[in-house]
C-alpha cells in the first residue's frame, strides 16, 4: 500500500512538473497557438507584472495572411500610470501565429485638436470593420483645459501589418500605429464621462443609410447637481443623432456618427 502511494506521489509530481515546463514555455513564447486556452497579450516581462484591466478585443479574420488573424486588444494598463507605457490605454497587437504573444503593444497617443491636446484617461475599447480593413478603439479623454471627451482613433489593417509603422515590440511612439484621431462629445470640469463604446455599422459603402458609419455610445454625469445625474446636457443634444436609454430610466447615453470616409473625424 504505501509503495503504491509513493508511486501516486511520484506520478502526480511528475505532471505538475510537465504543467510547470509547459506554462514556461508558452509564457516564453514557445507553445504551440492553438491550443485551447490562449496566450499572454501583453510583452510585459515577468515576475513583478503590473495589472492590465478593463480588457477588450477585435479580430479581423485572416487579416494578417490565410490562417492568421489579426487581433488588436485594449486594456487600463498599469504600467501607463507607472511611466514605463506611453500611456494608461494599453493596446496589445497579434499579427502572426510565431511566438503565441503580442508583437506590438502600447500605450495610445493624445489627440491634438487646433484648440487643445487631450490625453487617454482610461476605459479603451476597440472594435474591427472587416469590410474597410480598419480599427477604432474608443477611450476616455482628459483636456488640457481641464474639459474631457471621448476619444476615438483610428487605424487601418496595412497600418498595423507594417513593422516600420508599427514596429515589433513596446512602442515609444504610438501615434505612427494609431495616426489619425480627434474627440466627440467635449464638457467641462463639472461634467464627467464614463462607459464609452464603438460599434461599426459592417454593410458595404452605398449599401443603405449608415453603412460604414462608426458609432460612440457613452454616459454624461452632471455633477452640477445633488446628487448628481447622468443625461446629456443641453449643448449636446445637437450633437446626438439618437438618444439611447441605459440601464437605469435616469441614465442617458449618446451616440454621434462619424463619416468613415474622413476616418475619426
Amino acid at each position: 500500500m504505501k509503495s503504491r502511494t509513493n508511486l501516486l506521489m511520484f506520478l502526480a509530481l511528475i505532471v505538475m512538473l510537465g504543467l510547470r515546463a509547459a506554462a514556461k514555455a508558452q509564457d516564453a513564447g514557445t507553445a504551440s497557438c492553438s491550443g485551447p486556452n490562449g496566450n499572454k497579450f501583453n510583452l510585459e516581462p515577468r515576475p513583478d507584472a503590473l495589472n492590465q484591466t478593463a480588457r477588450s478585443v477585435a479580430i479581423l479574420l485572416n487579416g494578417a495572411g490565410s490562417g492568421t488573424d489579426l487581433v488588436v486588444g485594449t486594456a487600463i494598463d498599469a504600467r501607463g500610470l507607472a511611466g514605463t507605457l506611453e500611456s494608461e490605454d494599453g493596446f496589445y497587437i497579434q499579427r502572426s501565429n510565431d511566438n503565441c504573444a503580442a508583437d506590438s503593444e502600447g500605450g495610445l497617443p493624445a489627440i491634438a485638436t487646433s484648440v487643445e491636446t487631450f490625453s487617454p484617461f482610461g476605459a479603451p475599447v476597440v472594435a474591427a470593420d472587416p469590410v474597410r480593413n480598419t480599427f477604432f478603439v474608443a477611450d476616455l479623454r482628459l483636456g488640457s483645459m481641464n474639459d474631457s471627451a471621448v476619444g476615438v482613433v483610428r487605424t487601418t489593417a496595412a497600418n498595423l501589418l507594417s513593422t516600420t509603422a508599427c514596429p515589433s515590440g513596446t512602442q515609444t511612439n504610438s501615434a505612427t500605429c494609431w495616426p489619425i484621431g480627434n474627440v466627440v462629445n467635449d464638457v467641462p470640469i463639472n461634467f464627467i464621462l464614463f462607459d464609452p463604446y464603438v460599434a461599426v455599422d459592417p454593410r458595404a459603402n452605398g449599401a443603405g443609410a449608415g453603412a460604414g458609419d462608426v458609432y460612440l455610445v457613452g454616459t454624461v454625469q452632471d455633477n452640477n447637481n445633488f446628487p448628481p445625474t447622468q443625461h446629456l446636457p443641453g449643448g449636446l443634444r445637437e450633437q446626438a443623432i439618437e438618444l439611447l436609454q441605459l440601464c437605469h430610466p435616469e441614465w442617458i447615453g449618446y451616440r454621434r456618427r462619424l463619416p468613415m470616409g474622413s476616418g475619426a473625424s
